[in-house]
């Protein structure tokens, strides 16, 4: 009787311990997939902010450029003015 239990138990036990381990197994596999994903998420909202700065401080440049061209304009008119009029004294 002791043996016929045992002979059922034993095979019991070891589908238990195997669904066990393939479910232990299934949870770290979806942890590790789920923080790639986390990973993969935070690296392109990098990229994209990172972009966008590019992109900000490329206009920015580009109209300092600008301002410093009509800087040197409105002098070269102020000067050529003064000469145009003559000597004021």
């Amino acid at each position: 009787m002791a043996s016929d239990l045992t002979t059922q138990l034993l095979p019991f036990a070891g589908v238990l311990t195997g669904a066990a381990a393939t479910l232990m197994v299934q949870w770290i596999n979806l942890r590790s997939t789920l923080a790639k994903d986390q990973a993969q998420r935070l690296h392109s909202d990098r990229q994209e902010r990172k972009a966008a700065i590019v992109r900000f401080l490329d206009a920015a440049q580009r109209i300092e450029h600008l301002l410093a061209v009509m800087r040197q304009v409105l002098q070269q008119q102020i000067l050529m003015e003064g000469l145009a009029s003559g000597p004021s004294a």
